[in-house]
């Protein structure tokens, strides 16, 4: 919910979702920006969600992936970013910032 404010009071709309399966049906219907998504969803992993996202709408869509995992690896595609956590709230906004803008 932090994450969620943080980035509605910074301009953004934001759709929330619960699991996997809600995130790629939440994706098929909005057009977003950035696609901001936890590794480890409830039901499939974030790369996954993002990797679908990006297959529907083309690479070039950033994508950033936060996590606690630190064995997690981030893939190799372009526009993508991997933000370990914890992290500040800055943190997050300036790789919004950039990703979306730049």
């Amino acid at each position: 919910p932090m994450l969620l404010e943080a980035m509605s009071v910074a301009g953004f709309q934001v759709k929330a979702t619960a699991s996997a399966e809600e995130a790629l049906e939440a994706e098929k219907d909005w057009d977003a920006t950035i696609l901001v998504l936890d590794v480890n969803l409830p039901g499939a992993t974030g790369d996954t969600v993002a990797e679908a996202g990006r297959g529907r709408r083309g690479r070039d869509v950033p994508a950033l992936l936060t996590t606690g995992n630190h064995d997690f690896e981030s893939p190799e595609w372009p526009s993508v970013e991997l933000l370990r956590k914890p992290f500040g709230l800055a943190d997050l906004m300036d790789l919004i910032d950039q990703g979306v803008r730049g």
